[in-house]
């Protein structure tokens, strides 16, 4: 397929400059890609991190994201009965509060989420002693360096491997490196056209962060290369027009408004002239471009985009210390919380602790946000235990007063 005319429109947009980088055919079409046996690329086209780091809007709701997803701390559990015990001294919840010699949790998790925001998936590889040994280290690889060999087979099959072939990363160096379908535990965003590869936000956000360095390239044109601020001008006329400033004439001119008139201590405020002369602004009315509401609206598209809440940045107006409680609370329960209970569902089954019927999982209950809900909750059942209490109290059967107050 033919990427050209997409990255010419891209070009035109400003996403990037230089070579054509989409002889990597993107996954795109089911039919041509996932039932075929090709490599499939995890890049759109290699400059996802270029675009993150050199667009402020993209890089604060990604930072913003990642930052909140790491404030998660890793806890054990395993069924005990019929009830779930955390597992104390855990050498899981060990390796994941230092996952290897470069990173601590929360660093590994801020990489981790990083990567799923560019690129729509992550691939954590575990250096293992022996094939089931629990992992030494854990790594984030480059996703953008990332590709998948798929055996083009999905529908009929029960095992990963007979999905994916292999996993393979393309260093900087030219070299590559290959991984077998056990060694990684893959996350992915969802994917309507492939199963196998996740699908980027970026590819919903072309147009926006588009605008957004559109309009900042635009700003930076009108601050920085502006040239005269205005002209002054002869007014002067005779039967045939026009009459021309001489040199001298227009030499002392430009020497007055230049040195004699300011507002220092010692210059004039006013220009007193027998000279018939006229001034013409070169200021070009910027707010009539709405630059700065593009970038605002388009800033909270990739905002929505990312399932965050546009309170937690900072805004011209609106935001409060409630609005900012409340935008926190809905990030983690709507965005932040569900994507780390299904990254630890996978760890789990990455580590084998399913088998046990043991898992893990990152807890944001000492979240202050999150606390706040926890106490509404406790306010609520203490004063349903007060109406129960009251009920029994005045002769109602307990069983009656269970179902009045909810307790049934």
């Amino acid at each position: 397929m033919d990427f050209r005319p997409l990255s010419n429109v891209l070009n035109y947009f400003g996403w990037y400059r230089g070579k054509d980088n989409f002889t990597q055919t993107p996954i795109t079409y089911f039919n041509q890609v996932i039932q075929g046996k090709q490599e499939q690329y995890v890049s759109i086209n290699g400059h996802e991190e270029h675009l993150f780091k050199t667009t402020p809007e993209l890089y604060d709701v990604i930072m913003k994201k990642a930052y909140m997803y790491s404030n998660g701390v890793f806890k054990h559990y395993r069924m005990k009965g019929d009830k779930p015990e955390e597992v104390p001294n855990s050498p899981f919840v060990k390796l994941l509060e230092n996952p290897n010699p470069l990173q601590g949790r929360n660093e590994w998790l801020i990489e981790e989420m990083i990567y799923t925001c560019l690129f729509g998936n992550s691939f954590v590889f575990g250096l293992r002693g022996y094939s089931m040994d629990t992992p030494k280290v854990l790594y984030n690889l480059p996703a953008g360096d990332m590709k998948v060999k798929p055996t083009g087979k999905i529908w009929k099959q029960s095992k990963l491997k007979d999905i994916i072939e292999s996993y393979i990363l393309e260093n900087k160096d030219g070299s590559t490196e290959t991984f077998k379908p056990d060694e990684i535990m893959h996350s992915r965003l969802s994917n309507p056209e492939n199963p196998i590869i996740g699908l980027s936000p970026l590819h919903s956000l072309q147009m926006p962060i588009s605008n957004i360095r559109g309009a900042y390239g635009y700003r930076n044109v009108l601050i920085m290369e502006r040239g005269a601020v205005g002209m002054i001008s002869n007014e002067a006329r005779d039967g045939d027009g026009g009459i021309p400033l001489s040199k001298d004439e227009k030499q002392k001119i430009e020497q007055q408004y230049a040195k004699d008139y300011g507002i220092g201590e010692n210059q004039s405020k006013v220009i007193v002239t027998s000279s018939a002369l006229k001034w013409t602004p070169f200021n070009y009315p910027t707010k009539d471009l709405m630059l700065f509401e593009e970038i605002t609206a388009d800033h909270k598209k990739i905002i929505d985009a990312y399932g965050l809440n546009e309170y937690l940045f900072a805004m011209d107006k609106g935001a409060t210390f409630a609005n900012l409680l409340e935008g926190k609370r809905m990030a983690y329960q709507d965005a932040i919380i569900p994507y780390a209970d299904d990254f630890t569902y996978k760890l789990s089954q990455y580590f084998g602790m399913d088998v046990n019927n043991e898992w893990l999982c990152l807890d944001y209950s000492h979240v202050e946000a999150l606390q706040k809900n926890e106490k509404e909750k406790t306010e609520i059942l203490k004063n349903r235990a007060e109406a129960y209490r009251i009920l029994v109290e005045n002769g109602f059967d307990t069983n009656e007063a269970k179902k009045v107050t909810g307790f049934e």
